[in-house]
């Protein structure tokens, strides 16, 4: 059985999986969605445990990262468990800054307060930044700042960064160029999309009025994110690499090799691609 990681919120996993799970069953295999934190559901029978939808993981992180060790000690967990950790925690980009890696810039708040923000905003030279909590997904206590008035953003950033550590970068504009992603399976590149904001909005999710479509991403953005992904520790069953453009380039904004949706359903022949990678592994 190859078990498909799902939340609870999402118990047949979400539309993007279920492109997935129906591929999966074509080529033959054997193949469910499963809740992560069920504590009934038999792992240990899994030859292979794809993680996916498990997007309610924020908030409860060091128990997420225990079932994906306790769950890797008794079958294969893809993305693997070390991955898991390294990539639910955003300072990454902060270390992979620091390799050399073209990443959109990023520092590390240490004070939680509104002063605090700004002399980080000052001694950076960032007259626009974007704040988000280390530990977050899905665009949830995001929030676009200006220096010298981040008092405006009011209560609900002051009580963000109150609850964690946030990673500040400098705002670059994605309503012209978008959002550019490109999609990966078993090391091979597989198809790109873009994604844009709703307008007045800086967030390109769907559930802030965002919209994703087909892109062509052309052989030096592939190359790109070949190069960035080799330079990382283990090799991921799948990853999702966002870019965004600063006018010369394109900088990572993030690497999702947690639970990112694949956009499988902007590209016919993605859902095959990834089940042919998914039975790779298993």
């Amino acid at each position: 059985m190859i078990a498909l990681a799902t939340s609870a919120d999402h118990p047949g996993l979400a539309p993007d999986d279920q492109l997935l799970l129906a591929a999966l069953r074509a080529a033959g295999a054997e193949a469910e969605p499963a809740v992560w934190d069920d504590p009934a559901y038999p792992w240990a029978d899994c030859r292979l445990v794809v993680v996916r939808s498990t997007w309610d993981y924020v908030g409860r992180r060091e128990e997420y990262l225990a079932w994906a060790d306790a769950t890797g000690r008794v079958t294969r967990v893809e993305n693997d468990p070390g991955t898991l950790r390294w990539n639910t925690d955003k300072t990454y980009l902060v270390a992979l800054e620091r390799r050399g890696v073209a990443v959109v810039p990023g520092a590390i708040l240490a004070e939680s307060s509104h002063g605090g923000l700004e002399r980080l905003l000052a001694a950076r030279g960032w007259g626009e930044a974007v704040v988000k909590p280390v530990i977050g997904a899905g665009g949830q206590d995001t929030f676009r700042v200006r220096a010298g008035r981040v008092s405006s953003a009011g209560e609900s950033l002051a009580a963000a960064l109150a609850r964690s550590p946030m990673l500040v970068q400098p705002f670059l504009p994605v309503t012209d160029e978008g959002e550019l992603s490109l999609l990966w399976f078993g090391g091979e590149f597989s198809h790109a999309a873009r994604k844009r904001p709703a307008a007045g909005e800086f967030r390109v999710q769907e559930q802030f009025g965002g919209s994703t479509v087909p892109a062509v991403a052309g052989p030096e953005e592939v190359a790109l994110g070949g190069r960035i992904l080799a330079g990382l520790d283990r090799s991921p069953l799948y990853a999702r690499l966002d870019f965004l453009h600063d006018g010369r380039g394109w900088l990572l904004s993030e690497i999702e090799l947690t639970e990112p949706s694949m956009f499988l359903a902007l590209d016919p022949a993605a859902p095959a691609r990834f089940a042919r990678a998914v039975l790779a592994r298993a």
